[in-house]
Parts: C-alpha cells; sequence; structure tokens
C-alpha cells in the first residue's frame, strides 16, 4: 500500500472513532450536536473527500496527529476494547447497514464489545439490546421493560386521578341537592366509570405484558453475552422458543434461571400447581386471567371484565405491587446476591409511583402551554 493510501485509511479511522464518540456525549461535552465539533468532522470529512495525492502527504500527517491528541481523551475516558481502526470500521459498518441509528440509537452490548462504558454515567444491569442515545439523545437510553413500567404506573395515575374526580363530582351533586338534569348525571356518571375502568384495565395489561418482556430481555440479555458458552438449545429456550414453538410465559419464568443460574437449579416452580408459591399464584390465576378476558374476550372466561370502578381500581394498585414482587423473585432466582437492577430503578414501587407522578405535572404543563 502507498503512503497517501496509508495516511488516508489512519485519517479515515480516527475521523469515524471521532465521530462515534463525539456522537455519544452531550452537546455540553463536547458532543457532536455542538455546531463548532461538528463543523470539526465534517470539515476533515470533506478532506478527505476532495484531498489529491499530495495534499494527502502534505496536510494528512499533521490532521493525523490532531486526531489522535482528540481521540487520546476518549480512549482514556472509556478505554478501548479493539484497535481504534476496528472500532471505526465496526462503527461504520453498522451505520451502511442502519441510516437510522441517529433515531433509535446503538445496542449497549454492541458497545460494550468495542470499549469501556462504565464511566458513560449509564446504570449498571443495563440489558445488551438497551438503545444508546446518538446525536441530541446523546446520554439517554431506552429499554422497553422500562418505558412498559413507566406506562403502567402513568396509567394507575390516571386511574386513581379520574377516580378522584367522580366521587368529588358525585359528593357535589349530593350537596347541590341533585337537581341537575337527571339524564345528564347519567352520561356523566357513566362516562367517570368508564374512564376509571378503562385506565385500571390498561393499567393491568400493561403491567402484565411488562413483566413478559421483563422475562424475555433478562433472557436475551444473558443469551447474548453468553453465546459462545451456551448450547443452541439453550440459546433457543432464552430467546422463547422450544423447537420452533414459542413458550408460554410460566415455562420461561421457571425455567430461565435453571440456563442463567451457576448451580443450574430453578428455585421457582410454575409447572406443579401445589408447590406455586402465593405472588406467582396470584399472577397466574389473576393478572392473567384478567389479561386473557380482556385481550380474548369470551362470555365463558373466568375474569370478569365487568367490574365496579372501585373494583377496578383495587385491583389495579394490587396488580402493580404483584407485577414487581414477580420480577424480583424472577431476578432474584436467576443472579442470586445480585442487587435489583438499577435500570428499573432498582423495581421500587414508591420510586415508580414518583416517577408517574412527575410525568403528570409534565404533561399538565405542556397542557397549559407554561
Amino acid at each position: 500500500m502507498e503512503k497517501h493510501d496509508q495516511i488516508k485509511n489512519e485519517l479515515k479511522s480516527y475521523l469515524v472513532y471521532l465521530q462515534l464518540m463525539t456522537s455519544l456525549m452531550p452537546k455540553h461535552k463536547g458532543g457532536i450536536s455542538d455546531k463548532k465539533v461538528r463543523s470539526g468532522l465534517v470539515e476533515v470529512s470533506e478532506f478527505l473527500d476532495t484531498a489529491n495525492k499530495d495534499d494527502l502527504l502534505k496536510k494528512g500527517p499533521t490532521l493525523i496527529k490532531l486526531l489522535k491528541t482528540n481521540a487520546k481523551d476518549y480512549e482514556n475516558l472509556f478505554p478501548p476494547k479493539l484497535s481504534i481502526p476496528q472500532i471505526a470500521y465496526e462503527f461504520d459498518q453498522l451505520y451502511l447497514k442502519n441510516k437510522e441509528i441517529y433515531s433509535y440509537g446503538l445496542e449497549y452490548g454492541w458497545l460494550q464489545e468495542l470499549m469501556d462504558c462504565s464511566n458513560m454515567g449509564f446504570p449498571d444491569g443495563l440489558p445488551y439490546h438497551a438503545r444508546i442515545g446518538l446525536g441530541w439523545h446523546a446520554g439517554f437510553y431506552s429499554v422497553e421493560e422500562n418505558f412498559l413500567l413507566r406506562d403502567a404506573f402513568f396509567l394507575l395515575i390516571l386511574a386513581e386521578q379520574s377516580h378522584k374526580k367522580m366521587h368529588a363530582y358525585a359528593k357535589h351533586w349530593k350537596k347541590s341537592g341533585g337537581s341537575d338534569n337527571s339524564r345528564i348525571i347519567n352520561e356523566i356518571f357513566a362516562s367517570a366509570n368508564q374512564n376509571v375502568a378503562m385506565y385500571s384495565r390498561l393499567c393491568i395489561l400493561v403491567f402484565f405484558s411488562y413483566v413478559e418482556v421483563f422475562v424475555n430481555s433478562v433472557g436475551y440479555d444473558f443469551s447474548t453475552r453468553n453465546r459462545n458458552m451456551l448450547s443452541p438449545k439453550d440459546i433457543e429456550i432464552l430467546h422463547g422458543r422450544k423447537n420452533g414453538h414459542y413458550l408460554s410465559l410460566e415455562y420461561k419464568i421457571e425455567k430461565f434461571p435453571s440456563i442463567i443460574r451457576p448451580d443450574k437449579k430453578s428455585p421457582i416452580v410454575l409447572s406443579d400447581k401445589k408447590k406455586i408459591k402465593e405472588t406467582f399464584g396470584t399472577f397466574i390465576r389473576e393478572i392473567k386471567e384478567i389479561r386473557d378476558s380482556s385481550v380474548h374476550y369470551s362470555p365463558q372466561k373466568k375474569a370478569a371484565i365487568w367490574r365496579k370502578p372501585d373494583d377496578w381500581l383495587d385491583k389495579a394498585k394490587s396488580t402493580s405491587k404483584i407485577c414487581l414482587e414477580v420480577s424480583l423473585a424472577f431476578w432474584g432466582a436467576c443472579y442470586p446476591g445480585r442487587k435489583e437492577p438499577t435500570y428499573l430503578n432498582g423495581l421500587n414501587h414508591s420510586k415508580h409511583l414518583d416517577i408517574a407522578r412527575k410525568k403528570i405535572r409534565l404533561q399538565d404543563r405542556l397542557n397549559s402551554n407554561k
């Protein structure tokens, strides 16, 4: 390879590496969303596109030295596990395959295979498939079970608010002597009842969905991080299938720990009704049945979806606690001795309620244009 080609390749490697690293940084930390940073990278890119042999030989070494100096800070903060040219190649290939990475982010596990990410500020235990934001989204992460859990608690707060407003209006109506038009009053209370039921029912559905997504996430994360040590059969099971057929949630909750744990023994038993512990029993008998009745309703279904608003709200509240208890028990069964997943706020019920209430306040500001 001729000297000018070597210079061009090295220059491109450091340019692509710096594009990746600045894309991972927020604007105030020298991220690519900063106009000056972006302009500098564009300028080098344009030089590469237009430079001839003499330009590369004359200006290339100086540019390489400058880029290496900038890259060194990132190398010290996020020690590479591969060489800079290898990291650049991997990012370049990923971008060629998926032009939408600046919208949807990078897989955290993919990034961890390239460099040490411990100083990036992300919580411990973040799954392999969590999406890490780039550009304007730098510093943020997203993973399905987290936003489903937030959705579920948000719906719970909406159910509580609707329930409170319904009873407040009923109290007001009684104090006023109940003199309003009876037809209008019936419509108001029917609507209020339906709102409480709707938010509560949706809350239960999303909590159930969250549990299934969380279980699938734990299985997929372990299978991906340990793909070179697991048998194809175990990988298939951790991906939610066996002999090409989808597995039930109950089977996965019981089976996954026996693959993930060092002792290969699962402390959770759901296949024998006599050995099912109460939290899991309630989850399967009641919450799963409400989910099944709501999604696949039939008059023959056990769980009724005709309930009083107070009953719906009570069930939504108890579901929120049971689903977190199931999640904690499953996590502990898979990873005994390991602390609760911090990326899900330790599965702490009070913390998630606070997050949902804050979201409500932000929504109120949005609605008031303040």
